[in-house]
């Protein structure tokens, strides 16, 4: 104090200076752990609404979101059915296929990769609801889109549900143009299987399970 006073240093001044500072100090982190606690929180939920959906287009040739898919009537089509953000394709980080079932049934990584294939009833998707986060936020769509039609993107009544708020994360789409049809497969840990057969109903109107064939696990397994 002594000493503070022979420079002309006034030790009361100092005192509030240094309040001051501390003050400073504690507002400046406030606000930067407040700011990281904020861009943690809206990363983890941009993560849990899109998934890896800003991802660049694929080299699959029914990414819908493919320079080449997006000019068609479907590709029109998808843009408005996921243009308000509430539904996105699926991808491989949604999914949790067995193994086994990736090697026995020589399942194709790209199939996981865009669930979005070409059935005789249209084009089928696996899609994620951005506003659940639990495993029941999956649905199947179907795109009965015709590309001839001169409404192209607003062709009316051409997005139909098979199935919203179920766990798809085991299923893999099935099927192609003509008797193929359309079908999912549900994979078990334990090796067992079910495929369902996809048809349309004409009494209710709607896409429902035709036939569904369970597979046992393997022996000893």
């Amino acid at each position: 104090m002594v000493l503070l006073k022979q420079h002309g240093i006034d030790p009361s001044r100092l005192g509030r200076i240094a309040d001051i500072g501390i003050h400073v100090l504690l507002l400046f982190s406030l606000c930067c752990c407040t700011r990281i606690h904020s861009n943690s929180t809206n990363s983890i939920a941009e993560r849990q609404k899109t998934g890896t959906a800003n991802r660049e287009p694929t080299d699959h040739p029914n990414d819908p979101t493919s320079p080449e898919m997006s000019k068609t009537v479907v590709g029109k089509v998808w843009k408005r059915f996921i243009e308000d953000g509430r539904y996105r394709l699926a991808n491989e980080n949604d999914f949790r296929i067995p193994d086994w079932a990736v090697k026995q049934d020589h399942l194709d990584r790209k199939d996981i990769e865009v669930p979005f294939i070409l059935s005789s009833f249209g084009f089928a998707a696996i899609v994620v609801d951005t506003t659940r986060d639990y495993a029941e936020g999956f649905g199947l769509v179907i795109l009965t889109t015709d590309e001839g039609n001169e409404d192209g993107a607003n062709e009316k009544n051409v997005i139909h549900w098979f199935c919203r708020n179920k766990d798809l994360s085991r299923t893999v789409l099935g099927g192609a143009p003509g008797s193929a049809g359309l079908y999912t497969t549900v994979y078990s840990e334990d090796g067992s299987s079910v495929l369902c057969r996809i048809g349309f109903d004409d009494h209710n109107r709607q896409y429902v399970c035709k036939t569904r064939v369970a597979r046992n696990p393997p022996k000893g397994g």
